[in-house]
C-alpha cells in the first residue's frame, strides 16, 4: 500500500491532550506524490529533518532547513516542495486545537508567519523531543510533558526575528482568488483566462510552477476540501456536492474517494471518532493507515 515510502520509527498517540506523531522518510519521487496541496481538520506541525524545503501556506512561500517548523490551522491549504536528491525526512505532529486552546494560543496571536525558525540549540531539542514521543512505552505523563515542552520551545522561537517569506506573484494570487470566488459553480480554465485576461497556457504554467499541479486539479482539491469541511459540520453528501458545484453526486463521490481514499459516507462516519482512539482521516499528505488503539 505504501509503495516507495520508507518508514523509520512509527506512529504514536497520546490521550490527555490527543495528538499523534508520525516520522517519515520519503524518496523524492514519492515525496512529490504525497506532499501536494492539501488541508486537514487538525492543527499540524511539520518539522523538517533533512534538506531544503519550500513550504507554501496562505499565499506565502517559506524556505526551511533542518529543525525549522511550519504549522497549519484546520482546513488551511498548504503545500511542501522538497528540493534535495537525498530522501526527505520529517515529522508530522497533528492534534485537535480545541483540546488545548490555552497552550496554543500563541499560534493565533496575529502571527504573520506560519513558520518558526528556532535557535540551533532549540532545533536539536525539538528533534530529540519528536523522536522521544515515538516511544510506545513512554509514560503518559512524560508524553504530555514533552508535548508541552515542544510548545514552549515554539513559543520561545516566536519571539525570534521573522524570516521574510516570499509572496506569490500577483497574477497567481488573482488565479487563486478566482477559484475561491467560484467554488459553488462549475468553472473552467478558459473562463478563468477570459475573466483575468491571462492566456490559458500562462495559467497552466503558473500552477505547475508554484503548485505542481494543473489548474483543474487545484479547483477539484479546493472543492473537495470545502465539501469535506461541510461533511464534518453535518452536511449530507448530496448537499455538500451541490454546494461546491457538482450537479452529479455520483461523480463527486468518485472524485472524493480518489482523493481521500474513502467515500464521503465513510469519511462522515470517521470524523466523529476520537482522534486518539480511532482511525485518522487520510489526506494527501499521509498514506491511509489506522491510528493506534
Amino acid at each position: 500500500m505504501n509503495r516507495g515510502i520508507y518508514w523509520k520509527g512509527s506512529i504514536a498517540a497520546s490521550e490527555a491532550i490527543p495528538f499523534y506523531v508520525r516520522h517519515f522518510l520519503y524518496t523524492r519521487q514519492v515525496n512529490a506524490e504525497k506532499m501536494d496541496l492539501h488541508a486537514h481538520h487538525e492543527v499540524e506541525f511539520y518539522i523538517n529533518l533533512t534538506g531544503e524545503v519550500t513550504f507554501l501556506s496562505k499565499n506565502q512561500v517559506y524556505h526551511l532547513s533542518r529543525g525549522d517548523v511550519c504549522f497549519t490551522r484546520p482546513d488551511e491549504l498548504h503545500h511542501c516542495v522538497y528540493h534535495d536528491t537525498i530522501p526527505h525526512e520529517h515529522f508530522g505532529i497533528m492534534f485537535i486545537g480545541d483540546n488545548c486552546t490555552d497552550a496554543i494560543s500563541f499560534l493565533y496571536d496575529d502571527r504573520k508567519s506560519s513558520c518558526f525558525f528556532p535557535t540551533a540549540a532549540d532545533k536539536e531539542e525539538l528533534i530529540e523531543i519528536c523522536f522521544a514521543l515515538l516511544k510506545h512505552n513512554l509514560p503518559e505523563s512524560e508524553r504530555q510533558y514533552l508535548f508541552l515542552r515542544m510548545l514552549h520551545l515554539l513559543k520561545r522561537s516566536a519571539r525570534e526575528p521573522l524570516k521574510t517569506p516570499d509572496k506569490l506573484p500577483k497574477d497567481m494570487v488573482s488565479m487563486l482568488a478566482f477559484v475561491e470566488q467560484h467554488l459553488d459553480v462549475t468553472v473552467t480554465v478558459a473562463e478563468m483566462a477570459k475573466a483575468l485576461y491571462i492566456s490559458q497556457s500562462s495559467i497552466e504554467r503558473r500552477f505547475k510552477e508554484f503548485l505542481h499541479m494543473t489548474p483543474l486539479a487545484y479547483i477539484h482539491k479546493r472543492k473537495l476540501q470545502t465539501a469535506s469541511t461541510m461533511l464534518r459540520g453535518g452536511s449530507t453528501v448530496s448537499a455538500a456536492a451541490a454546494a461546491v458545484g457538482f450537479a452529479d453526486t455520483s461523480y463527486f463521490i468518485r472524485l472524493f474517494e480518489r482523493n481521500y481514499g474513502m467515500t464521503p459516507h465513510r469519511y462522515k462516519s470517521l470524523i466523529n471518532q476520537s482522534l486518539a482512539s480511532a482511525e485518522s482521516i487520510p489526506d494527501n499528505l499521509y498514506p491511509p493507515s489506522p491510528m493506534p488503539k
